[in-house]
């Protein structure tokens, strides 16, 4: 266990005024103090954050250039002891955090992060809490797949794997967490170590948020019109588990925000795109994004016409005016072989052409797909709670409360998930899943010869189940290893839960199982767990550490 003069820790701050002084006195409050306590200051800021930062007596690391990565670089640069700690300026820390995270270093671990709740403010943060929460649940566990910003590690290992990107704003932190676990380094999830975000969002900016986390991942699909083509299935995979994830959450009456998000993420993806090719200028680009956004008002059905009036509202930096629906009817051009002239002769813009005009029927084609999955209490639910989202934004009460839907698995969905029950694989089969993703995830191998059939569980796909939390608990009770794959239903249903990375690891880690190996894609999730020193009984109640998290958390639903 580190002691404090082994830590040092830090705050990047760049036009954080509002929220630097809470943090910086958060620091100051913790029972473990740090050796050293610095700011790494962006001196572009455009408020008086450096102001603060100087009053702060902490000292002052400069950053003149660069972004988010670059700064977690200046302030690896600047540490003086082997455990460097973070906390982002509008993050306020509980005054046990510090102690809490370094009390749970052990040889092997590079980093350990603490769980990092929200302060909801406004309803877009409340839709935060859930779709992007920087926690990991309230049982602690080996080998999440990433920590947030709020974490203790090592600046060896942080060396030896190159540090931070610093060519990043956003993903930085899980970029670098995944190095680690690629290098074969055990991060640990504490819960313990409780620290409260405290941002207010819009529902553009909480949408930009979601779609800026994303970015890096989805970097390869931004780069064509093939690729915004592929990223259609993404956007519709988000789109589906935040719509899940919301209505089962206490957030439900913000269930509109994802409905937000496919729109959202259509229009930031082609503008994207669009930005990666200099010769277009802001006329050109103007008419592709207008081109699309009359492709999508076109593909929606009569009852969701509402949404029409929302967008301009809510998203007016993304989806621009209300006449943009008005920019006329989509380019039919029959010769995939001549360009298409203007008046004067001249070829006229990228919009007009085939290819971009194929693209356009591919997104009004997915548009009108995903809002006919959803069935009419679904979308009135939606709609109700776009019109509270957009009066709570003019600072207007909602006064009755909002009605949260109830479904029952639909007809066609018990037949699908009839047809996607998998079939138990053999014993040989499990053994080799297992070793092959202990392999790919850096972890000493089992002996094979001493594990019988009973000892290891492959459940091959936990999202065929109408309730996968219930299954995952039934697979695990008799099991010392398992190998679960989940995978989002490939039908949506409101009344089956879809299951996030979070979720599952959570679910895992509370039913006494340590993570070995942890792998996790757009939808899709791979876990190998083996028993942990604490065993498993379906009947225990939570430990004292988790019951007091639980209740900490719990946030009111709000109007």
């Amino acid at each position: 266990m580190p002691q404090p003069a082994d830590i040092s820790l830090y705050i990047p701050v760049r036009n954080s005024a509002r929220t630097l002084a809470a943090a910086i006195a958060s620091v100051r409050a913790q029972e473990m103090q740090p050796a050293d306590f610095f700011l790494v200051v962006d001196h572009r800021s455009s408020d008086n954050s450096l102001a603060i930062a100087r009053a702060s007596g902490a000292r002052i690391v400069a950053q003149h250039d660069g972004r988010l990565g670059l700064a977690r670089n200046l302030a690896l640069s600047a540490c003086r002891t082997r455990w460097l700690a973070s906390c982002d300026a509008d993050v306020v820390l509980e005054s046990g955090w510090l102690a809490a995270l370094a009390e749970r270093v052990e040889p092997h671990i590079a980093a350990v992060g603490g769980a990092t709740y929200e302060k909801p403010i406004t309803p877009a943060d409340r839709w935060r809490a859930v779709n992007l929460p920087h926690n990991w649940g309230p049982a602690a566990f080996d080998n999440p797949f990433m920590l947030v910003s709020e974490m203790l590690a090592d600046t060896h290992a942080l060396r030896a794997v190159g540090g931070y990107r610093a060519d990043l704003q956003y993903w930085e932190d899980s970029d670098c967490c995944q190095r680690l676990r690629q290098a074969g380094l055990t991060l640990r999830y504490e819960p313990r170590a409780v620290a409260w975000h405290d941002r207010a969002d819009s529902a553009e900016s909480v949408l930009e948020l979601r779609w800026q986390y994303a970015r890096y991942r989805q970097r390869e699909r931004l780069e064509s019109l093939s690729g915004l083509t592929a990223k259609l299935a993404v956007n519709r995979t988000y789109t589906r588990q935040s719509l899940s994830q919301t209505l089962h959450s206490d957030a439900a009456d913000t269930l509109g925000l994802s409905a937000l998000l496919w729109f959202h993420h259509l229009l930031r993806d082609l503008r994207a795109a669009l930005e990666l090719w200099p010769l277009l200028d802001e006329t050109a680009r103007g008419a592709c994004m207008s081109r699309l956004a009359a492709a999508v008002f076109t593909a929606l059905p009569p009852a969701a016409a509402p949404l029409a009036a929302c967008l301009p509202l809510l998203l007016p930096r993304t989806w621009g005016a209300p006449s943009i629906a008005q920019t006329g009817a989509l380019p039919q051009i029959e010769s995939r072989q001549a360009i298409p002239a203007g008046s004067a002769g001249e070829p006229i813009g990228l919009s007009a052409l085939p290819g971009f005009a194929r693209y356009l029927e591919q997104a009004a084609a997915a548009t009108r797909d995903l809002l006919a999955e959803w069935p009419t209490a679904l979308l009135d639910a939606i709609l109700d709670s776009l019109t509270r989202i957009e009066s709570a934004q003019n600072g207007l009460v909602q006064r009755t409360p909002f009605a949260a839907p109830r479904f029952a698995l639909r007809p066609r969905m018990v037949d699908r998930l009839r047809e996607q029950s998998p079939q138990s694989g053999g014993a040989l089969e499990a053994l080799r899943s297992l070793q092959e993703l202990l392999v790919r995830g850096g972890g000493p191998l089992p002996n094979s010869a001493a594990l019988g059939v009973a000892d290891v569980a492959i459940v091959p796909d936990l999202g065929s189940h109408a309730d996968p939390r219930s299954a995952l608990r039934d697979a695990l009770r008799s099991a010392t290893w398992a190998v679960v794959s989940y995978r989002a239903p490939d039908l949506f249903d409101p009344a089956v839960p879809i299951l996030s990375a979070r979720d599952l690891a959570s679910a895992a880690a509370a039913c006494g199982f340590a993570i070995r190996a942890f792998e996790t894609e757009t939808g899709a999730t791979r876990l190998v767990l083996q028993r942990s020193a604490r065993g498993f009984n379906a009947d225990d109640p939570p430990d004292a550490n988790v019951r007091r998290v639980a209740e900490k958390i719990t946030v009111p639903v709000g109007g």
